[in-house]
């Protein structure tokens, strides 16, 4: 399936979620990580995406977020990405 993915790390809905998910899971980043990728992997699987588009996605999206972190320390504090 051709899916237009729009990645939007500093989106305030973005933050948001992540945000009420790190709640959820007693600020656990672990937890938060897990609960946040399995909602994403269901979402690819409901998608069809492939695991290569899935891939290629990762690769992207990876670098971005990093950079959004590390750039971005009034919203992420001093995390090192």
């Amino acid at each position: 399936m051709k899916a237009n993915i729009k990645f939007r790390p500093l989106e305030r809905q973005t933050l948001e979620l992540m945000h009420q998910v790190h709640q959820m899971n007693s600020s656990d980043a672990v937890a938060t990580y897990s609960r946040l990728m399995s909602a994403a992997m269901l979402s690819a699987a409901i998608l069809g995406l492939t695991q290569e588009q899935i891939t290629q996605q990762v690769e992207i999206f990876a670098e971005q977020a990093i950079r959004a972190v590390s750039e971005r320390k009034d919203i992420f504090g001093g995390r090192n990405a």
